[in-house]
Parts: C-alpha cells; structure tokens; sequence
C-alpha cells in the first residue's frame, strides 16, 4: 500500500484487492492491451470520451516473435537497474492437477538453467556482491509470475548478464528431478511458514469473495500432495505451454541509455520462437445475487472483524470517463474514512476502526468494501453502526470542506510529483509496469495525472462525489464477512434475512446531519523570539554542518541531494525507555500514541489535520530503550511546518480526553486477545525465563488502565521530552542549509532549557544462563518457529562493519545447507548487530520455521554450521564477495535521508564516530580473513 499512499493515481492504475482485515493481498484487472511501438498514445482532449493517455516516458515495443517490452530511463537512484521478466500467467491458469505448478516453475527458475546450473544463478549474483532476495527475486500471483534482477548500473558485463539470465528464465529452465525433489521441502515449508490464521481466514474468504469464479480454488501456493507428487514432465508441461514469447515482456527501469536496452532486448530475446499462445483461464466474476452473510473463524485469529461488500459490474479504467467516475467513488470513499477515523478516535464512534475501498475483482466485478473491528460482546450495535454510517453518507453527503481537503491533498502532492526533477524509485516504476502489462488499463506520468486530476475537479462540485457514494452502495447484492476466534463463535450469530431486516431498519431510522465546520485558527498564533546561534561548524569527513545555538540544543544539516526536494528529520537525546520506573515503562507507549493523536492544546486532531491540508511535513515523538526521539520528514517547500509542529510538541503537547477513551477501548480488547493468545503468552514467557530479574514488561494488563489518566501520561511525557538541551536534531535532504539554520533557531533556539544533564541507564538486561531452551504449543497446525539467540559482551568496542560481512557469509551458508540442501526451510534469517550502549555488546539470532519432526536434525546442522565457521574460519573467496556485498548495501543506503538522519543524531548523541562512506569501504577493504 506505500505506492497508494503517495502516488494517489496508483489507485486507478492497478486496484488492489484486500480483504480488509483480513489482510490478504490480491492484484487484479482486465487483459492487457497489447501496444505497438508506441512512444506516446495520447489524444485529443476535447474528446470527453477519449482514450486515456499512455506515458511519454516509456518506450514500448513488441518483438517479431510477440514478446512486449518497456523502457524507462530513471536516476532514482542513480546506481541501479531494474530489469523484470514477466510472465502474464499464474496459478489461474493451471489444470486442477497443476495446482500449485506456477509457483513451484517459478523456484524451479533459481534452481538450474541451461547456462547456470543448479543455484549458479543465485551463486553468481553472491559472487559479484548482489543478495538473494534483495537484488533477485521473483513472485507467483494468480495472474502472473514476474522475475526481478536489480543490477548496478555501471557494470556492463553484470548488465548485459542480467538479461542473459531473464532469457534463461524465459525458455532455458532445466528442471533437473534431483534440483526438483530438493525444491519440494522448500516450497511446503513456504506453505507452512505462511499458515497462520489471516492466511486460512484469507483463503477461506476467497470462497465468497470471488464465489461465481476459478480464483478460490486456485491458491498461488497450491496443494500439498500435489507439490509432493510433481515431476519433470508435470512442470515442464506447464513451462512449455505458458512461457511463450506472446505472454511474455521485459520491463527495463533504470539509468540505462534506453537504445542500448532496446538492442539488448532484441539481442536476447528475438530468437526466441514464435508459439501458439494458449487461451488463458476465463478472470469472470460470475457472482451470486441477493445478501449473503459468511461467518469464518479460526483457533489463532486474534479479532472480530465485519466486512461489507457490495457487489456491481465493472470494468478497467482506461478512457477519461472511466477515470472520471473512479475518482469520484474513491474520492467519496478517502472522505468517508477520514470521517469515521477522526469521529471514532473522538469517541463519537463506538468502534475500534472503520477502513472503506473500492476494487476490481478480475475483469467484470467493482465491490465496495466496508470493514469494521470490534469488541466480540458488541456485535450488533457495532454493525448497526457502520450500516448508520453508510447511510448518513448516502442522505447527506459530504462537505465543501471536506471536499477540499481531499482535493488539496491530492494536487499538492500532484504538483510536487509532476516536476521534471522529481524522484520516483525505479523498483516501483518496474512493479507498476508489471501490473499494467499483465491487467491493461492505463499508465501514466505524475504530469498526466496532474491534468486528469485538475480536469476533473474542474468538471465536479460536491455532488457529483456525493452521487458517486449513493451509486457505490446502490444494490442489493452483497455479501457481509465476519471473521473471529473460534471462542468467539457464540458471541456473533446472523443469518441473511437478520442482516436484511437491519439493512430495513437503518433505512427508516432518524439520523441526524453531521457538523463538519472548519477551524479556521493557525498553528503558531503569536510571534516567536529566535534563539541565537553560539557555534557553527563543519562535520568535514561528510560534508555535514552543525550549529549549536543558545539553549544547548544542536542541529546537524547533511545536505543530500540524491532524492530531490526531500528531506528526513530526527531529533534524539539520552535516556529513553531505560531511564523510566517500571509503571512509567509499562505506560510509555500509551503515552506516545496519546499524545501524537491528541493534536495540541486549543488544536484537536481533526483541526490539525485541516490546518495541514496539503503540506507534506510530519513529526512525532517516538521512544527506544536508551533515547528519547522525534521522527518525521517532508517535501522542502514545506519544511517550515514540521519546525513548527516540532514547537507545538515542545510548548502545547496535549492528551485528548476522547482519543484516550478511545484508546482504553482498544487496549481492553487487545489485553483481552492477548491473554487468550498461546503464542503471545509462550513470547513473553520466554522473556522473563531468558532476563530473569531485569525483564521489564512492556505490555499493558487490565489492571494499568486504571493507572492510565490524561495527567498521569502528560507528566511521563513533560518530564522526559521537553529539555531542549540535550537534544541533537539531525536533517538529512535536499534543504538550503541557511534557511534551516534559521527555522532552527526560531523554533528549537528559542525554547527554554532546563539545563538538566541527560544519560540512559545500564539495567543489565541480558541472558540468564550460559544456555538453555525453551518451547510452546500452538493450536492449528505442525509448525515449529526456531528463534536461537546469541548474546556476548566484548572487552573492547568492534567495527559493525566486519559483523556485516560475517552476516553475509552465515546467511549464505545457512541458505546453501539449511534450504537448499536439506530443503528444510523456505527461509532462514540470519541477524547480527553490535550495540555500543549500553555496553559493547554482539547479538547474533537465527530465524527460520519448519517442520516439527525435523527440529532437532535443522538445530543440529546450524550448530554445526556455527561449530565449522569458529573451527576453520572463512574462505579468502567468502570474504572477497561479502565485503562487495556489504560495500554496496552501504552504497545503496548511504543515499537515503533516513540513514543520515537517524545514524547522525545516534552517533552524536552517544559520542561515537561519524563515517562517510569512503571511511566505511576503506574499513571494509582492510578487512582480512583472519579478522
């Protein structure tokens, strides 16, 4: 949903299927539409009926032999290349003695080609510094399995070899029988890793969802005994027949000359011959009319949730008018849940949420969805409730204000994004031209969606939104979705005709219009006296500027221009967590929520949320063990307002006394779930057995809520967050440094100082014993989860450079013997970190789920794993490709804000060394074996 959120034309590019909270993800739209040669498909706009139009940034072609590619050329960032095989064919197309076949063709890829047998694919990537996972990958839906290489960009052999490797994808797979045995361990433990409760509950909604259609009965991960019982000629069958130049296109995004990918393309790719394609499985929703009621549950569901869906005919969007009425409806719908947001954190709402969203179900059906969550013993005022809500939008409509709250939202972001030195991710260019190759509809630039979405507004008042919101929910098809606990099951009980006679009642209650007024007031009402400014400096290894002004407080500008008209900004000071009584501890992140949702004194969250319509700038106070933070960032233009908020934090912080009730609500549910939940008991059991007496509980039990009052919370947060002068703010991004000296000194130089002395305190938290082992029982299914943690404290401080080269081997090692070898894991996670605070510590933990029968033979071979890495040390190869890798992880996020940001104010704060990333390869080139 990160691509929804900031590019808001996303939504009617690709529609987005989730089963609300359910939370399972599905990708659907109409058959593509095939274009030839085109470079821009744009039409007259007079036409109110015209074709919308295609980007004017990718090139797009077809080959003799039928197989499509794009290209678009993009400096975000400036080093990579992204290249996708995709492949418009998924599990909807297998035989019902496929099922499961698309997915495991698409593992079977990783595991021997023509030129790269058995995982030298994967091997080769290792060897030149790339990560499996992060730089290849590749995912099977429904619809479509899409290959992804991301390669640097500077490298023309490893290039012109990325494209060597989608054509062997593409026709050269080998599926050697004893690389296929091997595969079949990994893909059941896939299966299993993801068998949890919102899976099965997701799977089982399927059946109603997608009712009249193949698509619940065609899982991506497939069956069991069928993956158990595959074959070459099985999975061969369905390569040869679907893997055919005309359902196949290659998608170029990157800093790469555009003609040079185009003749690599050609080069690779032309020889492939030209097949029969098949027809593909029928994406028809052919579903049942009338109400519908479904009621699912599982042993490990862990809420009650209602989802309303409402069922019409649809289609893709791809004319103006279609684009047009799309937006109406989620322009409707982005207010209604703006609305119910904000009433049920005012504790106007008596419900935990309320979340709305309109999508395609494959290529035929639009459903609204309405989903509610709610405390079990509140089951039918909670869904009298919603129905009320839908009904008051369908009467009354929305706002003028309201209105142009959505509408400000929209184009000020629109505005920024459509300049031509704007930064978009490559990656996410890629995967949206994934999505509009397999399911049609359109593809535009930030500009084009600019003008579509300023011609609409031009062309609709407020009832043409509120039209829209009537039409959604204008019919009689609908199916309602309850999702629980099993132990919830005699709690909630509805039948169809229940569901009509409330839907009968609603129509007919009295409902008053809601009083949607605006503030009109500012956030900074009177005039504030800057501070001074007593030192400047340079920070000379990275180029960074550090000013210290009159009250203590610091400020540290990095200027970074890699993504441009962004900036990130991160304020710390010592203490955090560590630092608090043990009820404060328990209470912290209440606090921190209440006091983020609460707005400030005289503004309340709904009048802040107008006051910033349209400006992109956030921050918010935030804790971890040992510091006391603000977190947010912005677009530039708007920087001034996150200064600004950050002086309201400091002066006016407030507790809503609404949200805080609504919050007590939701932890009464929470603590109630929880306390029924074997694996969130097993957790914290685990906890207090691993740190004995200085465990310190961090969750909440019934018995604190009543410890928790407005008083009570805005005391932990005044006398924790409000001394200045200890605090170093840190902004990373492309800022004129003068000016945010300036903001600096008017909104943190001017804020009093208590002149107090801020430092964490050490509460020894750290294993009980030498060793030792602890277990839990699930409910569902055979499914173990081993966590193995590895704590030990250094005499003297070390290089967390080198541990990220020993990271890079043991996952390497830990992938080769745990999945690929034994075929025992679908994953295995391998984490080290050395923490410096508050004493020089290494923290090294392996992750992985398998089968339970197979623990002790799994633990056995990553104790052994361990035991041959101490004994014999690492190869001078090993090393050689894992200080690549890690050179250019550092690369890769050393151009981010967020890195500098957070990495410079922790530094700084805790006295450590700052490196640039010249001193970081320069550490890291002077790594040897034996170290």
């Amino acid at each position: 949903f990160t691509d929804l959120k900031i590019k808001q034309s996303c939504m009617v590019k690709f529609l987005v299927i989730f089963i609300l909270l359910l939370q399972v993800l599905f990708v659907f739209g109409c058959k593509n539409n095939v274009i030839n040669n085109q470079d821009n498909n744009t039409v007259k706009n007079n036409q109110q009926d015209e074709v919308l139009p295609f980007s004017d940034k990718v090139i797009t072609g077809k080959l003799d032999n039928g197989l499509t590619y794009y290209i678009r050329k993009n400096d975000f960032p400036s080093d990579k290349v992204e290249l996708r095989l995709n492949v418009r064919s998924g599990s909807l197309n297998e035989t019902d003695e496929e099922r499961g076949l698309a997915h495991f063709v698409e593992h079977m890829a990783f595991n021997g080609t023509l030129n790269f047998p058995g995982n030298d694919v994967i091997k080769f990537m290792e060897e030149v510094g790339l990560t499996f996972g992060r730089d290849t990958n590749a995912e099977t839906s429904s619809d479509y399995t899409n290959y992804q290489l991301t390669v640097p960009y500077d490298n023309d052999k490893l290039i012109e070899k990325g494209f060597f490797i989608l054509r062997d994808w593409a026709s050269n797979v080998t599926f050697d029988d004893k690389e296929i045995e091997k595969e079949k361990g990994v893909i059941i433990e896939e299966w299993r890793a993801r068998n949890d409760a919102r899976q099965r509950l997701g799977t089982e909604g399927r059946k109603y969802i997608f009712a009249g259609s193949k698509y619940p009965d065609r899982e991506p991960i497939g069956l069991v005994e069928i993956i158990k019982n595959a074959n070459k000629d099985l999975l061969k069958g369905y390569y040869d027949k679907w893997y055919v130049p005309e359902n196949m296109s290659v998608i170029v995004v990157g800093n790469i000359d555009e003609e040079r990918a185009k003749q690599l393309i050609i080069d690779n790719f032309s020889n492939l011959s030209k097949k029969e394609t098949p027809q593909s499985a029928s994406r028809d929703i052919n579903y049942p009319k009338g109400i519908r009621v479904a009621i699912l549950s599982d042993k490990e569901a862990k809420g009650v949730t209602a989802s309303l869906y409402y069922y019409k005919k649809g289609k893709e969007v791809s004319t103006y008018q279609e684009f047009k009425s799309d937006l109406l409806k989620r322009g409707a719908l982005s207010m209604f849940s703006r609305r119910a947001s904000l009433d049920i954190s005012e504790k106007k709402l008596d419900l935990l949420s309320l979340n709305s969203s309109l999508f395609l179900l494959g290529n035929n059906a639009e459903t609204t969805a309405v989903s509610i969550s709610f405390a079990p013993n509140k089951f039918t005022e909670s869904l009298e409730t919603m129905l009320i809500e839908i009904e008051k939008g369908k009467r009354y409509g929305f706002s003028n204000d309201e209105l142009e709250f959505f509408k400000t939202t929209q184009l000020s972001f629109l505005e920024s994004a459509s300049k031509p030195d704007y930064k978009y991710e490559s990656e996410r260019y890629a995967r949206q031209l994934g999505i509009f190759d397999t399911f049609g509809g359109y593809f535009t630039e930030f500009s084009q969606d600019k003008e579509l979405y300023e011609k609409v507004f031009a062309n609709s008042d407020i009832e043409s939104f509120n039209n829209a919101f009537k039409d959604m929910f204008n019919t009689s098809d609908i199916l309602l979705i309850i999702t629980m606990p099993d132990r919830d099951k005699d709690k909630i009980n509805i039948t169809d005709k229940d569901l009509q006679v409330l839907f009968d009642k609603v129509s007919k209650l009295e409902i008053s219009q809601e009083d949607n007024s605006v503030f009109s007031g500012k956030l900074i009402e009177n005039n504030i006296d800057s501070g001074k400014v007593i030192s400047k400096s340079e920070i000379k290894n990275i180029g960074a500027t550090e000013v210290e002004y009159s009250n203590g407080a610091k400020l540290v500008i990095y200027k970074n221009i890699e993504d441009k008209d962004k900036y990130v900004i991160a304020g710390k000071k010592q203490g955090g967590a560590s630092i608090l009584s043990d009820e404060d501890y328990i209470l912290s992140n209440v606090m921190i929520q209440a006091i983020s949702n609460s707005g400030f004194n005289k503004i309340s969250k709904r009048n802040l949320d107008t006051l910033l319509a349209g400006k992109q700038a956030i921050i918010r106070p935030s804790l971890t063990e040992y510091t006391f933070d603000f977190n947010g960032g912005g677009i530039s233009k708007d920087i001034e307002y996150t200064f600004q908020l950050l002086y309201k934090y400091m002066t006016s912080a407030t507790v809503d006394k609404r949200v805080l009730n609504s919050m007590i609500d939701s932890l009464e549910t929470k603590i109630d779930s929880d306390n029924k939940d074997k694996f969130v008991q097993f957790s914290r059991q685990a906890n207090k057995l691993m740190f004995n007496d200085n465990y310190r509980r961090s969750y909440s039990e019934q018995s604190d809520l009543k410890k928790i009052s407005v008083e009570k919370l805005l005391s932990i947060y005044t006398n924790n967050y409000l001394d200045i002068n200890n605090y170093t703010f840190t902004i990373s991004g492309d800022v004129d440094v003068d000016q945010v000296i300036e903001l600096g000194a008017k909104y943190i130089g001017s804020l009093p100082s208590k002149d107090k002395v801020a430092k964490y305190k050490d509460r020894n938290v750290y294993l009980k014993k030498k060793e030792a082992t602890y277990k839990g029982q699930g409910d569902a299914i055979d499914k173990t989860t081993l966590d193995i943690l590895y704590m030990t404290r250094l005499k003297e401080p070390v290089y967390k450079y080198s541990l990220d080269v020993i990271r890079n081997i043991l996952n390497i090692r830990m992938r080769e013997a745990i999945r690929e070898e034994l075929g025992g894991a679908y994953s295995v996670n391998t984490m080290i970190r050395y923490i410096k605070v508050p004493t020089s510590e290494i923290v090294v933990r392996v992750s992985l789920t398998c089968e339970p029968a197979r623990e002790n033979e799994i633990l056995k071979r990553i104790y052994s794993i361990f035991n041959q890495f101490i004994q014999d040390g690492v190869t001078k190869e090993e090393v050689t490709s894992s200080i690549l890798a890690t050179k250019n992880n550092y690369k890769s996020i050393t151009k981010e804000n967020r890195y500098w940001a957070n990495y410079l104010a922790y530094n700084l704060i805790m006295d450590d060394e700052v490196q640039s990333l010249d001193e970081i390869n320069n550490i890291l080139d002077n790594t040897t074996k034996d170290d």
